[in-house]
């Protein structure tokens, strides 16, 4: 779940909230509904929470969030994302033959919510039920630095206040605020991938541009300087 944090920052503390339960409730029903078909209540467990929000948010990772980096290896170029694939399909060997199936409706669920299906999207918890939300697996979204992860609000409502959308201060021990190192030297131009990451993201391209100038073509630092 550390992998998809980006998820959560993009969308804002409520609405990824809301998407958690939307997509872990989505994906009980389809489980259930199949094993009644299929009459597998013995031979298809439910899988455990969290793996059906872990499985689900495969979707918008895939979809929804931009490679930064590349790398080569035997001949074939991957992004950094190739590693969480790895992990997805470490854990579908940890579930095994009997929870393929049910691995596969989970996926089904984030695919489901993010076509909207019956208005998902648009769903809103309780606040009681998004802190609670909040406290289960904010601590799995953390940075493991001891920081606290700031909840911003998503990106279409950053967009509309000029502003775009990036993970909280980066605080260290203490609370103390750790400013992002950039390295020595004139500033390069910008990096065309990287403004179209941030352009594609709701910034303005000169901010951006300036942005990307500032930090030698740091992405995450460039949102940081953004946003704050």
């Amino acid at each position: 779940m550390y992998q998809f944090r980006l998820i959560e920052r993009q969308l804002g503390s409520t609405k990824y909230g809301s998407y958690a339960a939307s997509v872990t409730g989505l994906s009980y029903i389809l489980q259930l509904a199949a094993a009644r078909l299929l009459r597998l209540h013995a031979a298809a467990p439910l899988l455990p929470v969290p793996v059906p929000l872990v499985l689900a948010s495969f979707v918008p990772f895939a979809l929804d969030v931009p490679a930064t980096s590349s790398f080569s290896m035997l001949g074939v170029t991957c992004s950094e994302k190739a590693f969480v694939y790895l992990s997805g399909l470490q854990l579908l060997l940890a579930v095994g033959r009997r929870g393929l199936l049910a691995s596969a409706l989970c996926v089904a669920a984030g695919v489901l919510h993010r076509a909207n299906f019956l208005g998902l999207r648009k769903l809103q918890l309780p606040q009681p039920l998004v802190r609670a939300l909040s406290q289960a697996f904010g601590p799995l979204l953390g940075d493991g630095t001891g920081g606290a992860v700031v909840m911003l609000p998503s990106a279409a409502a950053a967009r509309q206040h000029g502003a775009g959308f990036a993970r909280g201060p980066d605080l260290g021990r203490g609370g103390a605020r750790r400013a992002p190192q950039a390295p020595a030297g004139p500033p390069p131009e910008p990096s065309p991938e990287a403004l179209a990451m941030l352009v594609g993201m709701g910034f303005e391209q000169s901010r951006a541009a300036a942005a990307l100038q500032r930090t030698h073509n740091d992405v995450q630092a460039a949102i940081a300087q953004l946003v704050g």
